[in-house]
């Protein structure tokens, strides 16, 4: 994380320490859903206005939300509750099977830890994706005046759109949640600044909760259906790769890397090496 500034290091992982001496939060309701009261909390004031105090604040109750939804998701009862949960969706939620897939990739990560950090991060980036998208359909379902979401996710969640679509309070955490001066979780992943290892895992429950509980605002519309991750991976991946890299440190072995080229060329995805006459 040596490209990260020392303040985004601050909030990122600094505050962890200071999250956990607080007691664990009630992430869900007597009927196992997402607390959306957590998010009724006030974003806490400052004197000063923008102060970066606010920020800190934000990021460490955050940080209590991430780690609550990390200890339900991996205990017994929170992990038979939430198979029950998907069991019951529909086509009409959104993504589906891909939360089904993400589920199940977060619960053999957690209990074999074999490539436990890729997992993280790649659910990481799975589901902000999904949100994201998610968010963009609500806007546009609930929305009487504006006809485009705004582009960036920050000025999205920041209307009054979202603000009337979402649960009380819940725009403005989520808006805390991916800010450029708060903990920016989605520009961190997506623009590479994150190595696997790096991530705080337990965003990953907290996103999967999200997932899994914010409004569709596509349902009952026509629309394609979604594929599972597994078939859009597949064909590529498979054919291509014998195995994933075991780390993004370590290099690929030379066997590793004429293997995937007779594999390519097998399929037809990659020309063969020029020899030294015909260069």
């Amino acid at each position: 994380m040596c490209s990260l500034s020392a303040n985004v290091l601050f909030l990122l992982k600094s505050q962890i320490d200071v999250a956990l001496r607080y007691p664990a939060l009630q992430i869900v309701d007597d009927s196992y859903r997402l607390n959306w009261e957590l998010f009724n909390s006030p974003i806490p004031e400052c004197e000063i206005v923008d102060s970066e105090l606010l920020y800190v604040e934000a990021a460490v109750y955050l940080h209590r939300i991430a780690l609550s939804s990390k200890t339900f998701l991996t205990s017994p009862e929170g992990e038979e509750q939430i198979k029950l949960r998907i069991l019951s969706l529909t086509e009409e939620k959104c993504h589906c099977h891909s939360i089904e897939e993400l589920f199940g990739e977060f619960w053999n990560a957690s209990k074999q830890k074999r490539d436990y950090h890729w997992k993280m991060y790649f659910i990481l980036l799975s589901s902000s994706a999904f949100i994201e998208r998610i968010l963009n359909d609500v806007f546009c379902a609930f929305s009487q005046s504006e006809k485009v979401a705004p582009p960036l996710l920050r000025d999205l969640l920041s209307t009054s759109t979202m603000d009337k679509a979402l649960q009380p309070g819940v725009s403005s955490w989520l808006a805390m949640l991916f800010h450029p001066r708060c903990l920016n979780l989605r520009n961190l992943l997506w623009h590479g600044f994150l190595a696997p290892s790096d991530c705080p895992d337990h965003f990953a429950s907290l996103f999967l909760l999200l997932l899994l509980e914010l409004p569709c605002g596509c349902e009952g519309r026509s629309r394609r259906r979604m594929y599972k991750l597994h078939d859009l991976d597949s064909p590529y991946l498979d054919a291509a790769l014998p195995t994933l890299p075991p780390g993004l440190s370590e290099p690929w072995a030379p066997e590793m890397l004429a293997d995937v080229q007779a594999r390519l060329q097998a399929e037809g995805g990659a020309a063969a090496p020029r020899s030294a006459e015909h260069r």
